[in-house]
């Protein structure tokens, strides 16, 4: 933004640092705010951190001299802040003239001014803290209580099995009486039955 170069025009290189073959080149502008993206992207530079970004009248060839360079800033990518945005025109206040902004995908970067640090968003507070409730404080005496309680709930649980073992047995004395009895009269059924034959077989002697 406000690049300071004659008004006749100039194009921007892409070089490594200290490199007089550049990398990439745009066509000409005529604007103190040009924007520039390679048509095919960066094709070559791809793994540099820090490379020069430079101005040239546009008759200039590009292995032209340093004293043709019309205006140049070496950019570190590792030195720059986000401004937390997709859309330059969201920023509250724009970064100083002259300041080169780099778009990264979809975010914008440049290097730290008060205005980039404006953008940053206001630190949240910890979601931990935020869910965080009241704090219910427990007495001793309330513990005792529950404590007391829960014993109370055990004795009464141990009473009721003892009284279900005691009426189980109790069931079971009655079927084991009634069954003693069926197994005495099965055998005087069958007793009757053979004395009744045999006196059939000695009548028919007769």
């Amino acid at each position: 933004r406000g690049l300071d170069v004659c008004t006749s025009g100039f194009v921007l290189e892409l070089a490594a640092e200290g490199d007089a073959e550049a990398l990439e080149r745009s066509q000409a502008f005529r604007t103190r705010n040009p924007t520039w993206e390679p048509a095919c992207g960066v094709r070559r530079g791809r793994q540099l951190a820090a490379f020069e970004l430079r101005a040239r009248a546009p008759g200039s060839p590009e292995n032209a001299a340093d004293d043709e360079v019309l205006w140049r800033k070496v950019v570190d990518l590792t030195d720059l802040d986000p401004l937390y945005c997709e859309e330059l025109s969201d920023l509250p206040a724009p970064p100083p003239l002259g300041v080169p902004l780099v778009q990264l995908g979809k975010e914008w970067f440049a290097y730290p001014t008060p205005a980039t640090a404006s953008a940053a968003p206001a630190p949240q507070a910890d979601k931990s803290r935020q869910r965080a409730g009241p704090v219910k404080k427990i007495s001793t005496t309330e513990i005792c209580s529950a404590g007391d309680h829960i014993t109370a709930m055990i004795a009464r649980l141990a009473d009721l099995k003892a009284r279900s073992e005691a009426l189980r047995t109790a069931m079971d004395e009655p079927l084991q009486v009634g069954g003693a009895t069926s197994a005495r009269r099965a055998q005087c059924l069958g007793r009757r039955q053979r004395l009744e034959e045999l006196r059939r077989q000695v009548g028919e002697r007769d």
